[in-house]
């Protein structure tokens, strides 16, 4: 999530994943140790956490995305097309779904 962004309050990551506050502070805390994000406090809310990746954890997310994408590219090459449409609109659905059932929380 934070890849794709210059930084994310911690409600807003609990909000954008299916991850509880316990969760996002749990996972925060391993990847803070690991040098992939940091965290800082915001002066509008001090009681959110603020956090951003750090370069490395940057360039480790761009890797391991570049090697998904070759995986994942290379399981739909063996899939009929048939397939790879029924995929989609199963996704599609289930995205439908998720969407709808998070605007009624």
């Amino acid at each position: 999530m934070l890849a794709n962004v210059e930084a994310e309050t911690s409600l807003d990551l609990g909000r954008n994943t299916s991850l509880d506050k316990v969760q996002v502070s749990r996972a925060a805390d391993r990847l803070l140790r690991k040098g992939l994000i940091e965290r800082r406090t915001p002066e509008l809310d001090r009681r959110l956490w603020l956090y951003s990746c750090t370069p490395k954890g940057r360039a480790m997310f761009n890797e391991v995305h570049t090697l998904v994408d070759q995986r994942s590219e290379a399981v739909l090459q063996r899939m009929t097309r048939e397939d790879r449409t029924a995929l989609e609109r199963g996704l599609t659905a289930l995205r439908q779904a998720t969407e709808s059932v998070a605007a009624g929380l």
